[in-house]
């Protein structure tokens, strides 16, 4: 029987000068996002305080793994979306499409509530719309069951806020 060698492939990639990916959107680790009227600002992609002054129960936001850049306010600047997750100190953990307008620098990032214990499955940009896909619950469905439901939402940036995309 004759001895065979394993297959072995090399892929090179090739640097081709003046030729770049896609520029990234506005860093998100250190950004500050408003949601609900509250800014939250991010350290390290993390934000941790006390619920309230002496409490032990601490209200925590950290920013997601899933993130896109792509133009969302139509300035020609790329824009970053983010998820981000929401412990208050209860029950619940929310999620929230956030987002980085270039055009806004300083500002806090407006944000959406998506869902609570959600399990986030596409984040993109595609032309102007942020496009979330994650899996959620039906309605009056416990938060004990896990999330089955696919679900699609589409946002665009609008004098600074995400709101729902127009068909």
């Amino acid at each position: 029987m004759p001895w065979r060698r394993p297959l072995r492939v090399l892929l090179l990639a090739a640097v081709v000068p003046g030729c770049t990916g896609p520029a990234p959107g506005p860093d998100p680790t250190g950004a500050a996002f408003s949601i609900d009227g509250r800014t939250y600002q991010l350290s390290g992609g993390r934000y941790e305080a006390p619920a309230a002054p002496g409490s032990a129960t601490m209200v925590r936001l950290q920013l997601g793994d899933k993130r896109a850049a792509g133009d969302l306010d139509g300035d020609g600047k790329n824009d970053t979306l983010v998820v981000l997750t929401l412990d208050p100190g209860g029950s619940g953990t929310f999620s929230y499409a956030g987002a980085l307008l270039s055009g806004r620098p300083g500002q806090p990032g407006p944000t959406v509530l998506l869902g609570d214990r959600i399990t986030i499955e596409v984040v993109r940009v595609s032309g102007s719309r942020a496009h979330l896909e994650f899996m959620d619950r039906r309605p009056g469905e416990p938060m004990a069951a896990a999330p089955t439901v696919h679900t699609v939402r589409e946002f665009a940036a609008r004098d600074g806020r995400l709101e729902p995309a127009q068909p």
